[in-house]
């Protein structure tokens, strides 16, 4: 049984064959399902990590996780409540577009089934589980599937490990815009059960700052002010962390230290009443920003000041201002990950941690799809094999 709307690859069908043939080999009644609950949680250790735009979630991982609204999210996490009440509480992903079942398990099953409309696979399911049978002849693949409406997801990139953040974006200095507003729209009944389900599932909530939107030294924002209101908006609507996506290039390129001193006083500001251990401040610079060609250190003179108090860096390898050789930066196994261009010395991957910055803290940016960011695309299957020799 697939969806008709396409979001399943039927040439990925074949995984899920395999795995009834292990389950089933005498075809007996059994159920297999397929599954993207990989996406979320592996409990993979950090080390090599990517996010993918989107910017809606991304992983502390090797692996883009889904895009969705934040109603889709409430509507899904609600239902997932349910059912574990009603007794599914083996499946972790009942809404896939791929299930099949053996003949004998078919001939049970659909003649007692009622709805014919949307969530009738949960009902199926639901009749399988009703049904008598060896506690093994109901089973959910993990199969790697690859699902078209999954944004960034792709065959590629889905054996590699996954712990998910769930980012909100923006907060801006005037408010809050986006996601981030449309969680304010909540009131707190209804927000803390979704919260709940993110930590459930051992995924953060969490708001992302700034943005292109704004620019906070340029237009003369106080740091200790900004951070005070940041902290009393994550706390106020119960979010996890802050990641700081701050991107006020005219103040990094005057190299005169205001950029370096702000996002200091910044930091220290924000993990003094966000503690380590109860929340997590991340930032997103662009790589350049760790070039030494900067004068006044940019983000290695950040780090060398608070890097203690940064949980890790979300680089942004992508989206700068593309000048002759940087066209291309960034785009290939070698630029990403050893040896940029003389355009941007010293920040590919490995020369940003040879430069100090941990490695276990530098977390690959990237663009899902070509039109997610301006330039420095690349696509999944080349990323993946980036990230499989990185790991080696």
């Amino acid at each position: 049984m697939a969806d008709a709307d396409g979001t399943s690859r039927f040439e990925n069908l074949e995984h899920l064959w395999k795995s009834m043939d292990k389950l089933t080999p005498k075809n007996e009644s059994a159920v297999a399902a397929g599954s993207r609950a990989h996406l979320v949680k592996t409990g993979c250790s950090r080390g090599m990590f990517v996010y993918l735009l989107p910017f809606v979630e991304y992983s502390i991982s090797d692996v883009p996780v889904t895009q969705r609204s934040l109603l889709r999210d409430i509507l899904m996490y609600g239902l997932h409540a349910m059912l574990r009440i009603v007794g599914l509480v083996d499946i972790r992903d009942i809404q896939c577009g791929f299930k099949l079942f053996t003949r004998r398990a078919a001939q049970k099953i659909f003649p007692a089934q009622h709805l014919s409309t949307w969530i009738f696979d949960v009902e199926l399911l639901l009749l399988a589980k009703q049904q008598p049978s060896k506690p093994s002849d109901l089973a959910q693949s993990t199969a790697p599937f690859h699902v078209n409406n999954v944004s960034a997801l792709t065959a590629d990139l889905l054996p590699l490990c996954v712990v998910s953040h769930s980012a909100l974006s923006f907060w801006l200095i005037s408010g809050s815009a986006d996601q981030a507003l449309e969680w304010t729209t909540l009131d707190s009944a209804t927000r803390s059960p979704i919260h709940a389900s993110y930590g459930a599932a051992s995924m953060s909530l969490i708001v992302s700052a700034f943005g292109s939107t704004d620019a906070p030294i340029s237009t003369g924002a106080d740091p200790t002010a900004t951070a005070n209101n940041l902290v009393a908006f994550v706390k106020q609507y119960g979010l996890d962390s802050a990641d700081i996506d701050y991107e006020d290039f005219n103040a990094v390129n005057a190299q005169d230290g205001s950029a370096e001193n702000w996002l200091t006083t910044f930091t220290q500001a924000l993990r003094a009443q966000l503690p380590e251990g109860q929340y997590i401040i991340t930032h997103a610079p662009v790589a350049p920003w760790f070039s030494p060609i900067y004068a006044s250190g940019a983000y290695l003179a950040v780090d060398q000041m608070v890097g203690s108090l940064i949980d890790w860096y979300n680089v942004q390898f992508y989206n700068l201002v593309v000048v002759t050789e940087g066209t291309s930066e960034y785009t290939t196994c070698t630029r990403l990950l050893n040896t940029s261009s003389s355009t941007w010395p010293s920040t590919a991957l490995f020369q940003i941690a040879a430069l100090g910055v941990p490695l276990n803290k530098l977390v690959i940016g990237k663009p899902a799809t070509a039109g997610d960011a301006s330039n420095w695309y690349m696509d999944a299957s080349t990323l993946a094999g980036c990230l499989g020799t990185a790991k080696a």
